[in-house]
């Protein structure tokens, strides 16, 4: 089966790649550390972050551009279930998300800290997203890569990035001047958009652009979050906390959005009756004109 967007998808992931680097980059060279709390820091409203700024969108607007030219009138989009990039993608997040709770308890244990509503809320995030993309995995291994997933399923990863939308929202709320917050909101909208048109697509005709635009933001803009939360505690700019935990789950995130898109085929809508040309003309007088004669009297 022809898979149309697996270069585009490796072109757009590339330069998506390359802005974490350069966010990441900015970030190392112009960090101001909080002089009262060790796992915060601010970042200049200087040239550097306003141009980087630009380039983030002019991502987007390249991003729904080619959703765009590739979304033809009567054309539909829908991924395919049991690829294997995908599934692996989706193991490994899920993996990486238990992988978060644990660290959350060591983190808690070795810092002789009592564990805060935060830390418990992302602990039990990250416990219930692993079983969330654990399950259509279960369903396959249990049926066959052709075993058909519970429609409901199709809506785990929607209520899973509605409640991430909202606890992280709150969150990043006590610092909105923080610039990585609008990158890390953004992105967490994206994945929303991008979920919700996988979900839709199991029940009816979704558009292409739906999967490029936002699987495409999705992942460049969790990679440009992620990034500088790895790098700091690497350089010792910054201590290890919850956010360096968080963003090894995103980073995998972003890669699963990847992993969705590059297996998306595109096909002709099914007619139905109704959907003809201008004015919803009935299938029959469609079918009729197609074929040089005139309806039916």
């Amino acid at each position: 089966m022809k898979r149309p967007f697996i270069r585009s998808t490796a072109a757009f992931l590339a330069v998506g790649v390359v802005l974490a680097a350069l966010r990441a980059a900015l970030v190392v060279n112009h960090i101001e550390k909080n002089a009262f709390d060790s796992s915060a820091y601010t970042l200049p409203d200087s040239a550097p972050f306003r141009l980087f700024a630009v380039l983030a969108a002019l991502y987007c607007v390249a991003a729904a551009v080619f959703g765009i030219a590739k979304s033809p009138r009567g054309r539909v989009c829908r991924p395919e279930q049991s690829a294997p990039a995908p599934t692996a993608a989706a193991f490994a997040v899920a993996l990486a998300f238990i992988v978060q709770a644990a660290m959350f308890v060591v983190y808690c244990a070795e810092n002789k800290m009592q564990p805060t509503a935060d830390n418990i809320i992302q602990a039990a995030f990250a416990l219930a997203a692993s079983l969330l993309f654990f399950l259509p995995l279960g369903v396959r291994f249990i049926g066959g890569a052709k075993a058909p997933l519970p429609l409901f399923t199709a809506f785990v990863p929607v209520l899973y990035c509605c409640a991430r939308l909202i606890v992280d929202f709150v969150r990043t709320n006590a610092a909105p001047m923080e610039s990585s917050n609008a990158y890390h909101i953004l992105s967490l909208v994206a994945l929303l958009m991008l979920v919700t048109a996988e979900s839709a697509s199991r029940m009816r005709q979704v558009a292409p652009f739906r999967f490029l635009a936002f699987g495409y933001t999705a992942a460049a803009f969790l990679l440009v979050y992620a990034a500088p939360n790895l790098v700091l505690p690497a350089f010792g700019l910054l201590e290890f906390d919850y956010l360096t935990i968080v963003s090894v789950g995103d980073i995998c995130l972003a890669f699963y959005c990847a992993a969705r898109v590059s297996t998306c085929v595109t096909e002709k809508a099914p007619k139905t009756p109704g959907n003809g040309k201008k004015g919803g003309k009935p299938a029959e007088t469609e079918q009729a004109e197609e074929n040089g004669g005139s309806p039916r009297e």
